[in-house]
């Protein structure tokens, strides 16, 4: 009798534990449902996206100078290498490169990937991509990645050669275009055919659906990337505008999930509630450059004290609203060989004391110092493209500082072509410039043989010469800090300023989202729509 209560206590104490331990796992259920609820209720959701598509073209990402279209087809088409985040190359439709010598590479690709159509992707799709984008008619905004490629070779099925006609340092940045099928496009007028409209892919996505104001595309389920393919967003709407404008309103009214802009102010087209901002830095970046050259310039304590002088985020609020990004190095945009420097602000304290060390007098106003007995005032001109308003406006702001720290400023307001002229000939004290940053950490431009500054110093140009054929990024983001800590300490030009990118979206969208000015999409498989 004792031997069947124990038996009895044994099995309700079992039950009891069962009971517990289904409760707690559906509850972990639903909070695995409801991401990001810090606790709260369970979330219904939503597996559709809703973006834009404004004044479009074509959906063919070869051929579409289109900027949404661009975005968007990161999701549809793949190149052959991806870039991340923080700008480091890796693996997508090609799994390795190789240098062989300073012009010729080889690229590996990756086996058993498939079309969207369920077709074999091969090295003849890579060939056919680049023909086409080479082909000028095409005037493809791809063709700058391939303007030294002179010979494509096919190794085997899977395996390509490039030879270049010239080094170009980080080269492999280049290979980021979206492949496109070879076959799909067969025995079609390429610029006219109608399958520009809905181009395969080999992407977490495909096009479903083509109506007359909305695209639409459905997850591809013939993705090759297991690892990432079970993302919440099973359908996406493309739906199709004629303005900015359109977007903006429909964006308000709770029909667009997400949009990009590089409005300054995009508070005044969508009011200042109601979604959620993200910004990142653009490619844009300008900056006051040096010559190194000249006689009061060639002093590198006179371009630290005008670096000190220079107020740069008073001439962004002027200038930019406050909405550009002070910057000080041509990689700071989230490049992972950027290391952040000790921030040179604007200290006219500083400034005076680093003159006043190198033998300078204010006298009237005007810094001045004897060399070889005779009496020199501090006086430089600063040249500026007259087309640039934002740059006048910079120009003036700097003079006006500049002179009223004691360094006598003349503005040189030139036409596009004679501001060319002074780029080329180097003869000007100050100018006002800018460059569309690549994707590379390449410094060329900045540091090496010809650069507009006059600037030289060996041991930059080592390290950037060495840097060519580093393949270890870690390796090279100690390198490259050794550059900037030089930059820090010389000064042959100064960061101004950088573009800034905004993302907004609506609050009810999900996940970890984290642009920047290559992709807007990464990490959507961890996305999706919390129902109101």
């Amino acid at each position: 009798m004792r031997l069947n209560l124990f038996r009895y206590i044994f099995i309700l104490f079992v039950i009891i534990l069962i009971i517990i331990s289904v409760y707690y796992l559906k509850k972990d259920d639903k909070q695995i449902q409801g991401d990001n609820t810090n606790g709260e209720a369970t979330e219904t959701i939503l597996t559709d996206l809703r973006l834009a598509v404004v004044s479009l073209d074509n959906m063919n990402p070869i051929l579409s100078k289109n900027q949404n279209v661009q975005d968007i087809s990161k999701l549809i088409c793949e190149p052959l290498f991806n870039i991340t985040e923080n700008f480091r190359l890796e693996p997508c439709l090609a799994t390795e490169w190789a240098k062989v010598d300073s012009t010729t590479y080889l690229v590996k690709l990756r086996e058993n990937v498939v079309w969207q159509d369920g077709s074999q992707f091969t090295v003849e799709d890579v060939k056919f991509t680049i023909d086409k984008i080479k082909d000028n008619k095409n005037e493809s905004i791809y063709r700058y990645n391939l303007a030294n490629l002179i010979e494509l070779e096919i190794i085997d099925d899977y395996t390509l050669k490039i030879k270049l006609n010239k080094e170009e340092p980080f080269f492999e940045y280049n290979l980021t275009f979206p492949i496109i099928s070879k076959s799909f496009f067969d025995n079609e007028d390429f610029l006219k055919t109608d399958k520009n409209n809905y181009p395969l892919g080999t992407g977490r996505y495909k096009f479903v659906a083509l109506q007359e104001n909305t695209i639409e595309l459905a997850k591809n389920e013939n993705w090759w990337n297991i690892e990432n393919k079970n993302g919440r967003i099973e359908k996406i709407t493309i739906n199709k505008y004629n303005s900015m404008g359109e977007v903006y309103n429909d964006f308000r009214l709770g029909n667009v999930d997400l949009l990009t802009t590089n409005t300054l102010v995009v508070e005044n087209y969508i009011g200042t509630i109601g979604f959620i901002k993200i910004d990142c830095k653009g490619r844009e970046y300008d900056y006051l450059s040096l010559n190194c050259k000249n006689k009061f310039l060639k002093d590198v304590k006179v371009r630290n004290a005008i670096n000190y002088a220079i107020d740069t985020q008073a001439i962004i609020n002027n200038v930019f609203y406050g909405r550009y990004y002070e910057t000080k190095f041509p990689l700071d945009y989230g490049n992972f060989a950027y290391t952040a420097i000790e921030t040179q602000n604007y200290d006219l304290e500083k400034a005076k004391k680093i003159l006043k060390d190198d033998g300078w007098t204010l006298k009237n106003k005007v810094w001045q110092k004897k060399v070889q007995g005779y009496t020199q005032q501090l006086s430089l001109n600063l040249v500026v493209k007259n087309t640039d308003d934002n740059a006048l406006k910079t120009a003036d702001l700097i003079k006006e500082q500049l002179e009223s720290f004691g360094i006598k400023i003349e503005i040189y307001e030139v036409s596009e072509n004679r501001y060319e002229d002074y780029l080329e000939d180097k003869n000007y004290d100050m100018i006002i410039t800018g460059i569309y940053n690549s994707n590379t950490p390449n410094l060329e431009t900045f540091f090496c043989d010809d650069n507009i500054s006059n600037y030289s110093n060996k041991e930059i140009k080592s390290i950037i010469k060495e840097a060519k054929d580093i393949t270890d990024y870690n390796v090279l983001h100690q390198k490259y800090a050794r550059i900037i800590e030089i930059y820090q300490e010389q000064l042959p030009f100064i960061g101004l300023y950088r573009s800034k990118n905004t993302l907004v979206h609506i609050p009810s969208l999900r996940g970890n989202i984290t642009p920047n000015n290559y992709n807007i999409f990464y990490n959507i498989e961890t996305w999706y729509r919390q129902a109101q």
